[in-house]
């Protein structure tokens, strides 16, 4: 699966195929991430992912218009979603290149990430899986 169909599993679109890392939903009820697979981690003992974000150089990325615009997003998860949002996993071709090109992406529809960490000037942020509704009624 490529990105563009990753992101489009949940209903979004992404601005640019190019550079965005990032979509929301045309009524901002959804906002959804690109999280990479070797930062994304899994937990088998409690069953939750954690993802850290935040050990990059900024001045590598900061201003690209993938960046900016997913600090965007962020601040609408944070703002209007509480800071909930879905994620893309994608596999780098490199995880030493920078700019990192994604040689796969799939989405993780059953789980839900929240914010808990964020930079609002370099877009370097945590976040923890939480229950989703279904998982939270017992389903």
């Amino acid at each position: 699966m490529n990105k563009t169909e990753a992101f489009g599993s949940y209903g979004v679109k992404l601005k640019n195929v190019r550079w965005s890392w990032s979509a929301k939903a045309t009524d901002d009820s959804l906002v959804v991430l690109t999280f990479w697979k070797d930062k994304l981690l899994f937990d088998k003992a409690t069953k939750t992912y954690s993802y850290d974000d935040s050990a990059w150089e900024a001045a590598d990325e900061v201003n690209r218009p993938g960046n900016s615009e997913r600090r965007e997003y962020i601040r609408l998860a944070l703002a209007k979603l509480g800071g909930v949002v879905r994620v893309v996993v994608a596999t780098a071709e490199d995880t030493k290149a920078r700019p990192r090109k994604i040689a796969s992406a799939h989405p993780l529809p059953r789980v839900l990430m929240k914010i808990v960490e964020f930079d609002d000037e370099t877009g370097q942020f945590k976040a923890h899986s939480i229950p989703t509704p279904s998982q939270s009624a017992g389903g």
